[in-house]
């Protein structure tokens, strides 16, 4: 009795061990070939890079897009540059006699930053020249660098009584005197220290009020404040600017295009917001970009919560200066 009992037993195991296992077949890996057509379709088709409107106006990057991405990059940083409408001059011989720049020092740091000086680039420093200064992609570094030493040591009423001049001792711990490595003396005493051009009281006038309307989006400080090079150089280039007689109006689109392309990331997705709001980037007032709201840390900031990311943008750099 007991050895059937335990023969059902070994029956009823097997039964539900194997018997109930029904058998395994693999199916195709539809999301493979999903995918591998999806990839085919892309490669054969060419999506335009393009940017639209979604219904919480945020950015939104599809191939139904409805504004071109390219167009709003040639219209804020162009391939070809911009022409800032004034010439260079003799503003290279005259910082490089200040002691502001020294010329073998700033080939080393040049070659740092992975840039060579251009026999153009080395006449304009020792000789000056008569050509219009047009900032692009390859030379922002050096138009930054030399409007830096010039802001830095120009004796101009707007840097000896800017917020720096609260604590002289302090002067040579900002990041546009110490940071500045390329003069024959440290920064903090080549601050303010030479006449290098003089200003009508109207020139003088317009340097003033664009210093104090104008931000760099590194930090929340106007121009009239240049602590960091970016500030220190666009006090240079308005002076150079109201010393060549240009209106406000052309230092604050001069300023702006300096600015786009020291800061590419900024102001590409500034005009992408600006866009959003149905307006062209080239019928903005420039001052309206370059004031607190837009051209801060803080207005970036804001502009860009409204945004999404470009993706697109995410290997554009600017310039930082020596």
């Amino acid at each position: 009795m007991n050895t059937k009992i335990f023969a059902l037993l070994l029956i009823i195991l097997f039964f539900f061990a194997f018997g109930c296992s029904a058998p395994v077949t693999e199916e195709p890996d539809k999301t493979s070939n999903k995918t591998n057509e999806t990839i085919q379709q892309r490669n054969e088709t060419t999506q335009p890079n393009t940017i639209t409107k979604t219904e919480d106006n945020k950015l939104n990057t599809s191939p139904e897009s409805t504004v071109d991405f390219d167009k709003i990059r040639e219209e804020v940083i162009p391939s070809k540059g911009i022409n800032l409408g004034i010439k260079w001059r003799d503003i290279g011989p005259r910082t490089v006699k200040s002691g502001a720049l020294n010329l073998t020092k700033f080939e080393i740091i040049m070659k740092r930053n992975g840039k060579t000086l251009t026999t153009e680039q080395m006449q304009i420093l020792q000789n000056g020249s008569n050509d219009y200064i047009i900032i692009d992609h390859d030379n922002s570094l050096f138009v930054l660098d030399v409007f830096w030493a010039f802001g830095l040591v120009s004796k101009n009423p707007v840097l000896e009584s800017s917020p720096m001049t609260e604590n002289m001792d302090f002067i040579p711990r900002f990041a546009s005197t110490g940071g500045w490595p390329v003069g024959n003396v440290g920064g903090g005493e080549l601050f303010a220290s030479k006449k290098l051009v003089t200003l009508t009281d109207a020139q003088q006038k317009i340097v003033e009020e664009v210093a104090a309307n104008t931000y760099r989006p590194c930090c929340n400080n106007p121009t009239s404040f240049p602590d960091c090079n970016h500030g220190m150089a666009a006090l240079g280039l308005a002076e150079w600017m109201a010393y060549q007689n240009a209106t406000k109006e052309e230092i604050y689109e001069a300023l702006l295009a300096a600015n786009s392309y020291w800061f590419p990331q900024t102001y590409l997705e500034t005009a992408v917001y600006f866009e959003l709001q149905n307006k062209s980037w080239n019928d903005i007032d420039p001052k309206e970009i370059l004031s607190a709201n837009y051209s801060s840390a803080t207005g970036y900031y804001n502009t860009k919560q409204k945004i999404k990311d470009v993706p697109q943008l995410s290997t554009i750099s600017g310039s930082c200066g020596a």
